[in-house]
């Protein structure tokens, strides 16, 4: 960063030679969606030198927008090559997201409303050329076939169709609904004595508190 004065701040970019990085974790990565900030060439500058990336967030985004072109591009350049590329490959998984929820909800005439999916999948240049030959689509396209599943071979069977996804090696999405109690936070306070020196501490705090307050 250049401040402006004489004085200028040395930045990563300006290092000989470029660090270099085993791992780098982005968190609330939907903040660097936008190709055209400083926030995002930064952040690209850390992935093209380090050896692996991961981005973490829990902000929703579309699977066909610009906003998640430019995270997997940023994230694997190698694969999401341009924005054709993530166009074709990006196709189907509007489909596979409505066989999912039609797999999770399981309401009346689910069978058949899944198969109507599994034809709009294939109707894709990915689905027939990718998807199609994917070891996992016959026996999901077999579920369907099912008038009873149970609850183990129903979220068997959405993790099958998540595999589907074009970005499946790409993106983990974690959702409440699968998981159900599995993650359940139980807070409980646990009251122990202060020793001396931490009580001094606390007073301190609390002192100097209520002096700034005041």
């Amino acid at each position: 960063s250049r401040s402006g004065k004489k004085h200028k701040d040395i930045g990563l970019s300006e290092l000989d030679p470029l660090p270099h990085f085993d791992l780098v974790i982005v968190d609330e990565a939907h903040n660097i969606r936008n190709a055209n900030t400083w926030a995002y060439r930064g952040v690209e500058l850390f992935c093209r030198n380090a050896d692996a990336v991961v981005f973490l967030t829990a902000t929703p985004l579309q699977n066909s927008n610009n906003d998640l072109y430019t995270l997997l591009n940023l994230l694997r350049p190698d694969v999401i090559i341009d924005k054709d590329t993530f166009k074709t490959m990006s196709e189907p998984n509007a489909f596979i997201n409505n066989l999912l929820r039609i797999v999770r909800n399981q309401e009346e005439g689910w069978q058949e409303a899944g198969k109507a999916e599994i034809a709009n999948i294939l109707s894709t240049t990915w689905g027939r050329n990718v998807i199609q030959h994917n070891p996992e689509f016959e026996k999901i396209f077999t579920f369907l076939d099912r008038t009873e599943v149970t609850r183990d071979e129903r979220i068997e069977m959405i993790g099958k169709i998540e595999g589907l996804h074009s970005f499946h090696t790409m993106i983990n999405r974690t959702r409440r609904k699968d998981i159900e109690d599995f993650c359940i936070r139980r807070t409980q306070t646990v009251e122990v004595p202060f020793n001396g020196v931490q009580r001094d501490l606390y007073d301190a705090l609390i002192e100097f508190e209520s002096t700034a307050l005041a």
